[in-house]
């Protein structure tokens, strides 16, 4: 189930800078980038080390390490909270801040 918090932004702001201080930041040294390949490719082009694997209805995109000078590249790092902490509307939160 989620939670909705009814809040002021004033208290969200607190909560989520609470929320920050007491999760495990994670960054990878590597950059990463988005790899395709079609449909029918899969399991056989699946990278076991990808971060993470989406599909559309024409291709498979996984996002892995590289180190192509041409590709649109990342920087990845994660967050880990404790458990049971009000994390909602962190990712928001965060992009907000970091633009």
């Amino acid at each position: 189930m989620v939670n909705i918090s009814h809040e002021t932004r004033e208290e969200t702001e607190t909560r989520l800078k609470r929320v920050i201080q007491d999760s495990r930041l994670v960054v990878y040294n590597d950059s990463y980038a988005f790899e395709e390949f079609p449909l029918a490719d899969f399991p056989a082009k699946a990278n076991p080390q990808a971060l993470a694997l989406v599909r559309d209805e024409h291709v498979w995109s996984q996002l892995v390490e590289s180190n192509n000078p041409d590709a649109e590249v990342f920087a990845i790092w994660r967050f880990h909270f404790p458990e049971g902490a009000d994390n909602s509307g962190f990712v928001g939160w965060l992009a907000m801040h970091l633009k």
